[in-house]
């Protein structure tokens, strides 16, 4: 007579199919701690092996965390592995030092070397699937603290189900079923005692709130949790690719800095625009996005060009006239000044500046905005090459008042993040008396905005016998 199936096991293969987990003849590589969801799940895979013809192993990582009771789990390992006839694959970490070397976690440390070993035993030995223990309540620990975090959509969803070659069947199974089942067939299991404590926030969460939420609220808290992030993932896709293509159209690369394109993220539905700012802060930075960046950069959208926000991990977001410009910021030795003869050639940034020794005036001027003639005798030596600073004033070519250096960049159309770089010429001009023909120094004037425009008082005239020539090149 045909072996009736306990409802574990009928769910366990329900949301394999459902979910379609496992194809006939698939090789699958096991992640066992020796804990009671791994246990559970080596035992489930080998009692429908035959129904699958799956090829089967494990993989044990010892990782030095708790002594002597580490090595008890990997002696467990092996002898429920040759009980099963399932080959184990092995290895030993010190993740406590990994850890402490790499400033994770303990926790992450664990993870990180251990999916390491299983992409790698896999690779090596023609497994195609890593099936993985999580449960149904590690998947409502991981939605209710990515709530406590602050999250989007994608943190609502939960564990995902399969990614890649990676599978978790057991997420359709609580912890009481599975303990449960465990219990009912005499299955032994070893009890990591740290799980126990409330050390870190998971553990905090699994065993003082969530037991609260079920005994006072809802005793189906974690089920209703995955229900919600079954639903989420679907609605989570059809965003995911309207996210996408709006993604395509907003942003591109220029070096280190990812420039936003504001009119295109103004036709971005406003229902989705956070979570498309999100993804682009995850895609363009190292940043781990909370709530307070996407909201920052929504703001930036409707603000004057100019503004500037900083964002987490040290960047920053500039808006520009049409654009939000992301980026890092670097630390460099920040340029004050530079004197600069004529005759000398002088490197700045990605600007090389010339000056001439003095010439004859030119008859024509080609209009060369990099190119410009002053005269030589309204002038002395050195000139100081500056940044521009607040309350900077000239009398731009052809004007007559004075213009602050700022509202002439603003003119001009001069990116924010350009125009806080803006350089310089200056030096003393010279006075005439009215008692003598003595010349004496005036005060620093500004004689040229730097590839841009020249102080209509420095100007050659007809009355100019000698003049000076000013050059850039980019």
């Amino acid at each position: 007579m045909t072996e009736l199936m306990t409802k574990e096991e009928q769910k366990f293969l329900k949301f394999i199919t459902d979910y379609d987990l496992i194809n006939r003849e698939d090789k699958i590589l096991v992640a066992l701690s020796g804990g009671p969801d791994s246990v559970l799940l080596l035992h489930l895979l080998k009692k429908f092996q035959k129904k699958f013809q799956l090829e089967m192993a494990a993989f044990h990582l010892n990782h030095k965390i708790r002594g002597k009771e580490a090595d008890k789990d990997e002696a467990f390992c092996k002898k429920l592995c040759d009980s099963l006839d399932v080959e184990l694959f092995s290895a030993s970490e010190d993740v406590p030092s990994f850890a402490r070397h790499k400033k994770f976690s303990k926790e992450e440390a664990g993870r990180i070397l251990r999916y390491d070993y299983l992409t790698r035993i896999a690779s090596e030995n023609g497994f195609n699937k890593i099936a993985t223990a999580h449960n149904c309540d590690d998947n409502a620990e991981t939605i209710l603290l990515n709530v406590i975090k602050g999250t989007g959509l994608n943190g609502l969803t939960g564990i995902p189900i399969k990614r890649g070659n990676i599978i978790r069947p057991m997420l359709a199974l609580s912890k009481n079923e599975i303990l449960n089942y465990l219990k009912r067939n005499k299955i032994k299991f070893r009890v990591d005692k740290t799980n126990l404590q409330n050390e870190n926030e998971r553990s905090f969460l699994r065993n003082k709130i969530i037991p609260l939420i079920k005994k006072k609220l809802n005793p189906s808290f974690d089920q209703n949790i995955f229900t919600l992030g079954l639903i989420l993932k679907d609605f989570q896709a059809y965003i995911g690719n309207k996210i996408t293509e709006a993604i395509l159209s907003t942003v591109k690369n220029e070096g280190d800095t990812s420039v936003l394109n504001v009119d295109s993220l103004k036709q971005i539905e406003k229902e989705i625009l956070g979570e498309a700012l999100k993804r682009i802060l995850e895609m363009e930075t190292e940043i781990t996005v909370g709530y307070d960046d996407v909201s920052k950069l929504i703001l930036l959208i409707d603000k004057d060009a100019g503004k500037k926000v900083n964002l987490s991990g040290n960047y920053t977001a500039i808006r520009e006239r049409n654009e939000i410009r992301l980026s890092k910021a670097k630390k460099s030795a920040r340029f004050v000044s530079k004197k600069i003869n004529p005759g000398e050639t002088i490197n700045i940034d990605d600007k090389t500046i010339y000056i001439s020794t003095s010439i004859n005036p030119p008859e024509k001027y080609s209009g060369n905005r990099f190119v410009e003639y002053i005269d030589a005798d309204k002038i002395a030596t050195p000139f100081l090459i500056r940044r521009w600073k607040a309350g900077d004033k000239f009398i731009p070519l052809g004007s007559i008042g004075t213009k602050k250096i700022s509202d002439f960049l603003n003119e001009q159309k001069v990116p924010v993040h350009i125009k806080k770089e803006q350089l310089l010429l200056t030096c003393s001009s010279l006075n005439r008396t009215q008692v003598s023909s003595k010349r004496t120094l005036g005060k620093e004037e500004i004689i040229w905005v730097i590839g841009f425009r020249i102080d209509d008082r420095f100007k050659v005239t007809t009355k100019s016998r000698k003049a000076l020539q000013l050059c850039l090149k980019q």
